[in-house]
C-alpha cells in the first residue's frame, strides 16, 4: 500500500515537472512567433525604406524642382506679361541640371533673349512679376488653396536708384496701375524725388539735427 502511495506521489510529481516543462516552451514558442513577427516587419520596413530612398532620390527631388520652376515662371509670365502690356513673357530653357531663364519678346517675332538684354526700368518690371509670383505662391501655402490674388500689401525697398528717367518713368507709371487694377496696397521705400513724387501719399522723414521728423502728404 505504501509502495502504490509513494509511486502515485513520483507520477504527480513528475507529473507537475512536465506541466512547468511544458508551459515554458509554450511561452517560448509564443516569444518566438512574437520575435519572428517583429523581424518580419522590420524586414518590411527596411524594403519600404529602400523603395523611398529610389523614389525620393535625385532624379524625383529634380522632377520635383522642375515642376515647381515651371510653377512660377508660368504664373510670373503672367504678371510679366500684364505689367509689360503684352510685350514680354519669361521663357525656360534647360541645360542638363542648369536652368537659363529668358525674355520673349512679343514685339520681336517672338524671339528669346537674355534677360540681360532687357533695360533698367524692364529689369525691375521682370523682378516685380517673380516677386508677385512668389507672393501668390506663398499665399496659397499658407491657406492650403489656390490663390486668385497674390497679397493685399506689397513692399518695395529701394531698386530705383539705377534706372534712367524713362525706367523711372515706366516704374511709376506701372506701380500705379497695379495698384489701382488690383486694389493692392503699394507701399515704396526711396530716396529718388521723380518716384516718391508720383505717389499719391507720402510718409517724407527728414532728418534734423538732433531729431528727424515725419510728414504725410497728398
Amino acid at each position: 500500500m505504501n509502495d502504490t502511495r509513494g509511486h502515485l506521489s513520483a507520477l504527480q510529481e513528475r507529473r507537475g515537472r512536465l506541466e512547468a516543462e511544458i508551459a515554458d516552451l509554450e511561452r517560448r514558442c509564443t516569444e518566438k512567433e512574437q520575435e519572428e513577427e517583429k523581424l518580419s516587419a522590420a524586414e518590411t520596413e527596411g524594403r519600404l525604406a529602400t523603395d523611398l530612398r529610389k523614389l525620393l532620390g535625385a532624379e524625383f527631388t529634380d522632377f520635383l524642382s522642375e515642376g515647381a520652376v515651371k510653377a512660377l515662371m508660368h504664373d510670373a509670365s503672367v504678371h510679366l506679361h500684364r505689367l509689360t502690356h503684352g510685350r514680354y513673357a519669361f521663357k525656360i530653357e534647360y541645360k542638363r541640371r542648369s536652368i537659363d531663364l529668358l525674355i520673349v519678346d512679343h514685339e520681336d517675332q517672338q524671339r528669346a533673349r537674355p534677360t540681360h538684354s532687357l533695360s533698367g526700368g524692364e529689369t525691375f518690371l521682370a523682378s516685380l512679376a517673380i516677386a508677385l509670383a512668389l507672393s501668390q505662391s506663398f499665399r496659397a501655402i499658407a491657406t492650403g488653396k489656390a490663390a486668385k490674388t497674390s497679397t493685399e500689401c506689397l513692399i518695395l525697398d529701394e531698386g530705383f536708384g539705377s534706372l534712367d528717367r524713362e525706367g523711372l518713368q515706366l516704374v511709376s507709371e506701372t506701380l500705379q496701375e497695379l495698384r489701382g487694377e488690383e486694389g493692392r496696397m503699394v507701399g515704396i521705400i526711396t530716396h529718388v524725388e521723380e518716384v516718391a513724387a508720383a505717389m499719391p501719399t507720402r510718409i517724407e522723414v527728414r532728418r534734423g539735427s538732433r531729431t528727424s521728423t515725419i510728414t504725410v502728404a497728398g
